[in-house]
C-alpha cells in the first residue's frame, strides 16, 4: 500500500505543481514526497477546481443510454459477448506450466489485458500493394527491408541470431516509412497466430509513439519512471504468453532513451522470455533515432 500511495503522491505533484525537469525536480531522491507534503492543501484545492464540474450521474446515464442503443431486443449481442468471456482466471494453467499452449480463452484474455500494447493484427497488404511499398524504398532502405525479410524467412534455422539494428537519419529521411514497412514485413513473414501483431512498436515519447501507432516504452514493458520494478506473477505470465507471439521490438526516437532505460528494457525482456544470456531476451530489436 505504501508504494501505491507514493505513486499517488508522485502523480498529484506532476499534475498540479509546475516544473521544468521532472527527473531532477521531482523524481530525483523522491523529492515528490516532500513536495506533496509541503503543497498538499494547494494540490487538493486544484483537484477540486478541476473535478468539481464533473457530473457523475449524468455521465453514468449517458453510458447507460449508449449501452441500450447497441443491444437489440432479442439479446443476440449479449449472448455473443457472454459466449466470448473466458473462464475464470485463464492464466491459471500458466502458473503451473509456463510452456502451456495458448488456447482460445488465453488469447482472448491476453487481448483484453495487453491488447493496447501489442495491438490486433491489421489486414496484411495484398501482394501488388506490398510490391508497390517496396518499390517506394530507396536503395539504402531496400537493403534493410530485404535483409529483414530474409531474416524472418530463416528465423527457424539453427543458430539464427536475433537482429539488432540501429537506423539513424535526420527528419524527413524516411524513418517512419521504414518503420511502417518493417511492421508489414514482420506480420507478413512471421509465423504467429494471426491475432496479434508480430511486433511491439513504441517510442520514448507519447507524441512519437502516436505517429507510428504504438505506445510509450514505459507502458509497453511496464517500466516505472523511477526504477525497474519486478512484475507480479500474473502480469509476468501474461507478458510471457504474449511474447510467444512477438518477434521484434521497434523503438522510435531512441536518441531520447537514456542508457539506464535501455538497460531496463534489456533486463525486462530477458525476464519475460527467460533467455537471460541473450541481449533483449533473444528478440529482434530495431532502434530508430536522429
Amino acid at each position: 500500500m505504501g508504494t501505491d500511495y507514493n505513486e499517488y503522491r508522485r502523480e498529484m505533484v506532476t499534475l498540479h505543481l509546475p516544473f521544468r525537469h521532472e527527473e531532477s525536480e521531482i523524481l530525483a531522491e523522491s523529492r515528490y514526497l516532500q513536495l506533496y507534503e509541503e503543497n498538499e492543501a494547494l494540490i487538493l484545492d486544484r483537484r477540486k477546481e478541476f473535478e468539481s464540474n464533473l457530473d457523475i450521474e449524468k455521465t453514468l446515464e449517458i453510458c447507460r443510454e449508449l449501452c441500450r442503443e447497441y443491444v437489440s431486443d432479442d439479446g443476440e449481442e449479449i449472448n455473443d459477448v457472454v459466449s466470448r468471456i473466458p473462464n475464470e482466471n485463464p492464466f491459471a494453467e500458466l502458473y503451473h506450466n509456463p510452456n502451456a499452449d495458448l488456447n482460445d480463452d488465453l488469447r482472448l484474455a491476453l487481448f483484453d489485458k495487453l491488447g493496447s500494447i501489442a495491438k490486433k493484427k491489421d489486414n496484411i497488404l495484398p501482394y501488388p500493394e506490398f510490391y508497390g511499398l517496396m518499390r517506394k524504398a530507396n536503395e539504402e532502405q531496400r537493403e534493410i527491408l530485404f535483409h529483414t525479410i530474409h531474416h524472418s524467412i530463416s528465423n527457424n534455422e539453427p543458430m539464427q541470431k536475433p537482429l539488432l539494428i540501429y537506423l539513424t537519419g535526420p527528419a524527413g529521411s524516411g524513418k517512419t516509412f521504414v518503420i511502417k514497412a518493417l511492421m508489414e514485413i514482420y506480420n507478413r513473414f512471421s509465423d504467429t497466430d494471426g491475432i496479434f501483431n508480430a511486433y511491439i512498436a513504441c517510442a520514448s515519447t507519447g507524441k512519437a509513439a502516436t505517429a507510428i501507432g504504438g505506445t510509450t516504452v514505459h507502458n509497453a514493458l511496464s517500466i516505472s519512471l523511477s526504477r525497474l520494478l519486478p512484475l507480479n506473477i500474473e502480469k509476468a505470465h501474461q507478458y510471457r504468453a504474449l511474447f510467444e507471439l512477438i518477434k521484434v521490438i521497434i523503438i522510435d526516437e531512441v536518441s531520447m532513451v537514456s542508457s539506464e532505460l535501455l538497460e531496463q528494457i534489456n533486463e525486462r525482456l530477458k525476464h519475460i522470455t527467460g533467455l537471460f544470456t541473450k541481449a533483449f531476451g533473444g528478440l529482434d530489436e530495431i532502434l530508430f533515432g536522429d
